[in-house]
């Protein structure tokens, strides 16, 4: 009884396995690129107006420090 329930637990692990991988292998056309205008086909964006319409404003505003307090060493300037 045991050994039937593990051997059809390990039919259906080999069975979803190779299914995973054969939808893996469809999503290795995919890569990242570093410019936003290889993602765009050429013609296929058109910008009609040039408003941002906002239904909500919420600004929250922090004094910054204006001393000469160093930084923690996980933070850097770009």
């Amino acid at each position: 009884m045991i050994i039937d329930i593990l051997i059809s637990f390990g039919i259906a692990l080999v069975i979803a396995g190779i299914t995973m991988y054969a939808i893996s292998r469809q999503l290795k056309s995919v890569r990242q690129e570093h410019a936003a205008c290889n993602y765009e086909r050429k013609g296929s964006f058109r910008l009609t107006a040039q408003r941002d319409s906002f239904l909500y404003r919420n600004v929250s505003r922090t004094p910054r420090s204006t001393g000469n307090t160093s930084r923690p060493s996980g933070s850097r300037r770009r």
